[in-house]
């Protein structure tokens, strides 16, 4: 018998997902992510940042599994995969303060990624996480500009590489970086140059990105196509559901503009004062007769000791 054989792209794989089905009911094929850069062409109507924090080991899924290679054995371990994947460009995850110094931020973030015991240097130059981690995004800040720069000062793209270091300093031994929402640089010139630097990222480490354009694939080792539209096509809107015809309302209901209400009739017919019945007709209120109740009386208590007028007899 002939002993079925693994496709070398699955035996290759530092991440894979097997039968995935995201919380909010999306299933994702199965996925098998080599090493380098690859980008995952995703659908618009596909939650991406559900995606990105399932895969990162973030957030749980309904069913299915997620492996991570970890050696030569392939774990679904949810703390070996947050270990391992680095996550970046998810709002729920990684935002930042916009008027914070980025020294604060960065020293933050090396503080809460540190033991207690270890002291984190006021000089960005001397904080050697934040210097590898910068040198592989070619990410230059020099120690005075820190001090008084904040986030809201730098342009998309270093906006946008800052949220990659301090994803790199929360997670010193990943081996999958995994950026989503790259389509937030909205210039394709900016855009570009960051998918150029995640490709030397990628000599390190595994880079996964996920976006909705196709258009830069070229710069990508690797691609994977999750729209189910073909490439190059227009996203079409899901068909509308047309409204039942309306029926054909009764003869004696009162047809007003919503704006307006309607005029009751509160006086009384002909049939009334004489004391037939009178059914009520549709649209019309007949205003209840209020009933007239007596207040209870009230008791007068006996005086004590009794009065007389005169003695007993």
């Amino acid at each position: 018998m002939d002993r079925q054989r693994t496709s070398p792209s699955k035996m290759h794989a530092v991440l894979q997902t097997r039968e995935l089905v995201l919380v909010n009911g999306d299933s994702v094929p199965d996925l098998d992510i080599l090493p380098g850069l690859s980008l995952i062409h995703c659908n618009p109507l596909l939650d991406a940042a559900t995606l990105a924090m399932t895969i990162g080991g973030r957030l749980a899924s309904k069913s299915g599994e997620v492996l991570v290679r970890s050696g030569h054995k392939r774990l679904s371990n949810k703390k070996v995969i947050q270990k391992s994947i680095a996550l970046a460009g998810v709002p729920e995850v990684d935002s930042i303060e916009p008027r914070v110094p980025i020294r604060s931020i960065v020293r933050e973030q090396v503080v809460w990624t540190s033991h207690w015991w270890q002291q984190v240097p006021k000089e960005l130059s001397q904080i050697d996480r934040y210097q590898q981690a910068a040198k592989l995004l070619d990410f230059h800040l020099e120690d005075e500009q820190a001090k008084t720069t904040a986030p809201a000062s730098l342009n998309p793209l270093e906006s946008f590489q800052l949220r990659i270091v301090l994803a790199l300093i929360a997670r010193p031994e990943a081996s999958v970086l995994l950026v989503n929402d790259i389509d937030g640089v909205r210039n394709v010139a900016l855009r570009r140059e960051l998918l150029q630097r995640l490709k030397g990222v990628a000599e390190k480490m595994a880079v996964v990105v996920l976006s909705t354009n196709a258009l830069d694939r070229e710069l990508c080792d690797h691609f994977i196509d999750l729209d189910n539209n073909p490439l190059g096509e227009a996203f079409q809107a899901p068909p509308q559901i047309e409204a039942p015809p309306s029926t054909s309302r009764a003869k004696k209901q009162i047809d007003v503009p919503s704006f307006q209400k309607p005029r009751l009739d509160y006086r009384r017919s002909s049939g009334e004062r004489t004391g037939s019945q009178r059914h009520r007709s549709d649209g019309e209120f007949q205003k209840p007769k209020p009933q007239i109740v007596a207040p209870p009386k009230r008791r007068q208590a006996s005086q004590f000791p009794p009065r007389f007028n005169g003695p007993r007899t």
